[in-house]
């Protein structure tokens, strides 16, 4: 709706009636004087809303940003306002540890730790204030003093938990003081962990069966893996929302430790945890060394964190399916993995786009071609989507892999086979999936322009028969030597 002229208004009735009388030309100029009145109100409206980095306009980032000295080490991914608003933050809360967290954390892009290196020098007791451990908190590992009793003395010995965390971010034994100019302990010292390797959660993935039914491996290939911790299956998130508190061992990317597991098992194994096993109650489940598939209590399920494995007590029966989910390590969000992953779509060489073309849409498969789903793991069902699209092969097709299950392809391999018109064929995963392909692949001759793999772990090979077109192989993993050896 139209604002009224409010100067128009503030004029006596007599001269505005005149004014319409004679053709508005009192009401004409008014108008005028009104648009340029509402650009300088607009103007001083928007100097408080300038004084703020979240509410300023954009030319004004760069100008605030300079103000407070902000200055990035790489390209920003969250957009050149929130770099400055963070720098504000760290401006306010200067040398606080959880602020030296977050600045690690946003300038690396990997989680970090800071440990305040006084905080773990010993100390001598005062006799006249002793301070007593007789109502310690119960803490993992046993009851764990306080810092200001626990750093009057030796180490811990009896506290398991205390030595099995020595050397590490999170230890808590005291130290003697470091002078030299690289010490590690020392009053003036800030200790900065960082962990380099990202932790990707897989959802409802199929763990691989080693040699017998009842000894898994998290790992679709077989192999000892590690399990890393995390509890929200997503993307990196901040570990707490109170400022002042600082990332615990579970907020960290890092493999999960086995003495920590066997504490407190529910804090790492379930729904809310870092790793689980659909239809196994946390009650059932210990933590053991699978190093040797040693047989774990008939009524328990053993994990071993550090390779990753599952062994299944005597009275326990391995439930159906193999679903397991789990967080794995890895540097980058690069090859077969369950990261989102971009659907780009590229046109063959020499063919440009229409103007009504989206080549960086991230929209469903479907509007980039004909689309056929794959239940997990059907690799029958694999087969016959290939042979149906060869039958009668549309301009562009898509074939989507759902879930993170394992594809035992045939044993004389899977064919991809030629067809009489040039066109193109996309094997794709579902987004945030990693489906697994064991075997091998051929690609026949023919008129098939493009073939795109995307989001797979193969192992197997990939082999082209004859003068193809064009191999596209994209968030892939291949396998090193085709096949893990398992030990």
């Amino acid at each position: 709706m139209k604002r009224p002229l409010e100067l128009a208004e503030l004029l006596p009735a007599v001269h505005r009636r005149r004014d319409l009388e004679r053709g508005g030309e009192l009401h004409a100029l008014l108008a005028l004087i009104e648009q340029q009145a509402r650009l300088v109100e607009g103007q001083v409206a928007g100097l408080y809303d300038d004084l703020f980095i979240e509410t300023c306009a954009e030319w004004l980032v760069p100008y605030i940003g300079d103000l407070v000295g902000s200055t990035t080490l790489h390209e920003v991914a969250v957009g050149r306002r929130a770099d400055v608003a963070n720098t504000i933050s760290y401006r306010r809360r200067k040398g606080v540890v959880p602020m030296l967290e977050r600045l690690a954390r946003d300038v690396t892009g990997w989680d970090a730790h800071v440990v305040p290196g006084f905080e773990l020098l010993a100390w001598t007791q005062n006799d006249d204030h002793a301070r007593r451990g007789d109502s310690l908190p119960q803490t993992l590992g046993g009851k764990l003093p306080p810092l200001a009793f626990e750093h009057t003395a030796t180490a811990h010995v009896r506290d398991r938990d205390a030595i099995d965390r020595l050397g590490g971010p999170f230890e808590r034994t005291a130290r003697s003081v470091d002078v030299r100019r690289t010490g590690r302990y020392g009053i003036h010292r800030a200790l900065l962990f960082l962990w380099r390797l990202r932790a990707f959660p897989l959802r409802s993935a199929e763990a691989a069966e080693v040699g017998d039914p009842r000894r898994w491996a998290f790992s679709s290939l077989g192999n000892p893996a590690p399990l890393f911790s995390g509890t929200d299956w997503g993307p990196a998130r901040e570990p707490a929302d109170d400022e002042a508190a600082t990332v615990a061992e579970w907020d960290v990317a890092g493999p999960v430790r086995p003495f920590a597991f066997s504490t407190e098992p529910r804090r790492w194994y379930g729904e809310q945890g870092s790793f689980a096993i659909d239809g196994v109650d946390p009650e059932r489940v210990i933590c053991k060394d699978l190093s040797a598939w040693a047989d774990p209590p008939a009524d328990k399920v053993a994990i071993d964190v550090r390779l990753g494995r599952v062994a299944f007590g005597a009275d326990v029966p391995p439930p159906a399916g193999r679903a397991v989910s789990y967080r794995y390590g890895f540097g980058a969000a690069i090859g077969g993995g369950p990261y989102p992953r971009e659907r780009r779509r590229e046109l063959p060489r020499g063919q440009r786009p229409s103007p009504a073309a989206a080549p960086d849409s991230v929209a469903a498969p479907a509007e980039f071609g004909e689309l056929t789903v794959v239940r997990s793991g059907d690799a029958a069902g694999l087969a016959a989507a290939l042979a149906a699209w060869a039958a009668a092969p549309p301009r562009r097709a898509v074939i989507q892999l759902e879930g993170s299950a394992i594809w035992r392809l045939p044993a004389g391999g899977l064919t991809i086979p030629a067809v009489a018109e040039p066109v193109e064929l996309v094997i794709q995963a579902r987004n945030e999936d990693r489906p697994t392909l064991i075997g091998n692949i051929e690609i026949a001759a023919g008129e098939l322009s493009r073939l795109v793999l995307d989001g797979l772990l193969l192992a197997g090979g990939v082999a082209v028969k004859g003068e193809a077109g064009e191999l596209v192989i994209r968030h892939c993993t291949l396998v090193p030597g085709r096949a893990l050896i398992r030990p």
